[in-house]
């Protein structure tokens, strides 16, 4: 059984549009299981293979601002991400640094 999905509002704000946007789009989203999805704002913007594919696209397309990159899992554990963050199998948030420009 899948583990609840967090209230948005405890998340960070910097990650609550991603979250909102992980959460209406589950669906869609759980039909890529293994894959690892990029989300910026309201958009899906693809799945990747990896996280590392995946957060080099997200930093190509949008430096610095925030995006969310997670596993596409069949139980999802809860979202405690931010900015440029992946969600380990453990649960534990891992960050990417930012690269310079």
């Amino acid at each position: 059984m899948a583990t609840p999905f967090p209230n948005i509002q405890d998340l960070p704000k910097e990650i609550q549009r991603e979250a909102q946007t992980l959460r209406d789009n589950r669906a869609k989203i759980m039909e890529n299981v293994g894959k690892f999805v990029l989300i910026h704002g309201e958009s899906i913007v693809d799945y990747f293979p990896s996280y590392g594919l995946a957060a080099t696209k997200g930093y190509d397309l949008f430096g610095l601002k925030d995006f969310l990159v997670t596993e596409v899992r069949a139980h999802q554990t809860p979202v405690r991400a931010m900015r440029c963050g992946v969600i380990k199998a453990d649960g534990k948030l891992r960050l990417s640094k930012a690269r310079a420009r």
